[in-house]
């Protein structure tokens, strides 16, 4: 490398640190899911309390189709609020893997 000048150095050194730094987060985006639910358009890094949330706030966070949204809602108001995240399994359509979907954007207070 003795041939290259000192800022051609640093370049290559600063391309290097990049391209590893890329390499690390395309790493924890596989292996770590937390990570990779904030790399999808539209996540949050804040969660919404259930008993709270919106429709909007339901369909945004990506977990949620809006038909089954609805049924949330409507459950939510004939029920009343969630006591905990678990009662969601009642509604149809939510099983054991998109509930724990679901649990990355919302809890229950």
């Amino acid at each position: 490398m003795s041939y290259l000048t000192p800022q051609e150095r640093n370049v290559i050194v600063f391309l290097a640190l990049v391209a590893s730094l890329g390499i690390g987060i395309d790493l924890a985006r596989k292996h770590w899911p937390p990570v990779a639910a904030l790399m999808r358009p539209g996540s949050s890094l804040t969660a919404v309390d259930m008993n709270k949330a919106t429709l909007a706030d339901l369909v945004y966070s990506r977990r949620v189709p809006k038909k089954l949204a609805q049924k949330i809602l409507a459950y939510r108001q004939a029920h009343g609020s969630f006591n905990d995240m678990e009662e969601l399994r009642k509604i149809e359509g939510i099983g054991p893997r998109r509930l724990e979907r679901i649990k990355e954007a919302f809890y229950v207070e």
